[in-house]
């Protein structure tokens, strides 16, 4: 199925148009960027996600990137995807990593996600012992013009009420084995990572070709143009994905639609409002594990999760 079932005549040649206007930036940009460098000095970091998926089309499959196969697709696995999202990643991946460490030995020693990375970031700072004048200043919302924490989070982390809160479950149980993996083979990730995800992104990705040696090629691309690459050249869409589907009329100016959203790790807090999409689909286990390892931010932010047990 596709993302725009319901498009007219005109819209299909708006949505082609688009479409093959993305995928030449996103072909040129591998080609002065990765055939300088080589590509067999990269490594795609590949999650079976949304863009991830888009990538490994795009290097492996669309027959525009001759050098495609030079590039490996690493993945990082743990227990609480969707199957189907699993399955993609052992059908497609060269390399199939595991976490170095367990998600309660993470919870034991850091602290769990709770409201977003940059929230949680300030807060595992605090907990930690810091007071320094930039970090207050974030939390009381004093002389910055970016950030400050929301009321629940500053309330009960100024009255000590609020668990052990921090961003670096993704760290320790993705990205840290992606990064030694890439350490000793000596090459440097392709990430699908786009700036409109977050705030966050936002700030951090202003080009491509990151300082830190990542190469992220859609760091600009708008939601409009990703979905309709996948409609004009029928890129395979998995559950969740083939769930949604849109209208234009549903796209922002800016090329934003608000109903896409990644899938990430099942249970995870930083699903906010989608968490009631994920528990029905989660396994019986999963339902259970989630709950253990996050019910202080389920807690917290309000997300009624008994109704699934």
């Amino acid at each position: 199925m596709k993302y725009f079932p319901y498009a007219d005549e005109n819209q299909k040649k708006f949505i082609a148009m688009t479409a093959r206007n993305a995928a030449n930036r996103l072909s040129d940009r591998f080609r002065f960027k990765i055939y300088d460098a080589g590509p067999e000095n990269f490594y795609l970091s590949f999650s079976g996600g949304f863009e991830s998926y888009l990538l490994y089309w795009f290097i492996r499959l669309s027959g525009m990137f001759d050098d495609g196969h030079k590039i490996r697709v690493v993945s990082v696995v743990n227990s609480m995807f969707y199957p189907q999202v699993m399955q993609r990643i052992m059908e497609c991946a060269d390399t199939v990593l595991y976490p170095s460490m367990t998600l309660q030995d993470v919870k034991d020693i850091y602290g769990i996600p709770c409201f977003n990375k940059r929230t949680d970031g300030m807060i595992h700072r605090y907990q930690s012992g810091s007071r320094r004048r930039y970090l207050m200043n974030n939390i009381y919302g004093t002389d910055t013009k970016y950030f400050r924490l929301n009321n629940t989070a500053g309330s009960l982390l100024m009255n000590g009420k609020l668990h052990k809160v921090s961003p670096y479950c993704c760290v320790k149980t993705k990205e840290e084995p992606l990064n030694q993996y890439g350490l000793e083979q000596g090459k440097r990730p392709i990430i699908g990572v786009r700036k409109s995800n977050s705030m966050l992104r936002n700030i951090s990705y202003r080009q491509c070709m990151q300082k830190s040696g990542e190469f992220c090629p859609l760091y600009d691309f708008t939601d409009l143009e990703c979905l309709c690459m996948y409609d004009c050249f029928n890129i395979e869409k998995i559950y969740p994905y083939t769930r949604d589907y849109y209208h234009l009329e549903q796209v922002a100016d800016s090329g934003k639609c608000s109903h896409l959203t990644g899938t990430g790790c099942l249970g995870c807090p930083y699903a906010g409002e989608h968490l009631y999409k994920e528990f029905p689909d989660m396994m019986p286990a999963q339902r259970q594990y989630a709950v253990q390892y996050f019910h202080e931010s389920y807690d917290t932010i309000g997300f009624d999760y008994a109704r699934y047990l």
